[in-house]
């Protein structure tokens, strides 16, 4: 029977239980300093990201659907930290023009002048991110991006517009270690510090084919 992931056995020899432990870790210290500086807000960790992805978009509106997806919640939970939000007077909401049906939700001016102390909440970890080997950043980008995009077959984490999900995307076809996988729409090399997570020409690539049933 195959040990649990926390299982200390596993930890000393299962290579990947060891992965998904350390992940667990990194996940623990990314909550820990979202949460610090939602807290320091007023706000729920949940609010804080909703400002800072609606930072992310510009003027954009976005549909309470789209944040759901986004964040992998329900609608329900979505809909109760955007009312606290508007209460608040950080984010308005309003009927889409395009579709009665669909609410969409805004920074207002005031969430605009408070989302600026939520958006280095993660500086910390990025500077720690920064002492890496630049050889090292490669290697950790390109294997987090493969992990993501099979996370994202197995219906465990919202769609991304990163290199790997991506039709143009060719891995492993150059020799290069450091630039291993290629473009085709820029027909040429990925270095794999360049791999992209969110990328603005990104084409979902379409599901493989499942196998054929054997013939009887």
């Amino acid at each position: 029977m195959e040990r649990a992931v926390f299982d200390e056995a596993a930890l000393q020899t299962d290579v990947d239980a060891k992965i998904t432990a350390a992940l667990e870790r990194l996940a623990v210290a990314m909550h820990k300093s979202l949460w610090e500086a939602a807290y320091a807000e007023d706000l729920t960790a949940t609010q804080a990201q909703f400002l800072t992805y609606l930072a992310s978009m510009g003027n954009t509106a976005v549909s309470m659907s789209d944040l759901a997806h986004r964040f992998g919640l329900s609608l329900a939970t979505v809909s109760e930290a955007v009312r606290a939000l508007v209460t608040k007077g950080l984010l308005e909401q309003r009927r889409s023009a395009n579709d009665g049906r669909v609410r969409e939700v805004r920074l207002t001016m005031q969430g605009r002048r408070r989302v600026k102390a939520l958006l280095h909440w993660a500086d910390a970890i990025r500077d720690q991110v920064a002492a890496l080997a630049p050889q090292a950043k490669g290697l950790l980008l390109d294997s987090l991006l493969e992990l993501i995009a099979r996370l994202q077959q197995a219906g465990l984490i919202s769609l991304t517009r990163q290199c790997q999900t991506c039709l143009y995307f060719q891995p492993h076809r150059h020799t290069d270690p450091t630039a291993p996988h290629h473009c085709g729409l820029m027909n040429q090399p990925l270095p794999l510090t360049e791999l992209r997570i969110h990328c603005p020409d990104h084409q979902t690539r379409p599901p493989a084919p499942s196998p054929s049933a054997p013939s009887p």
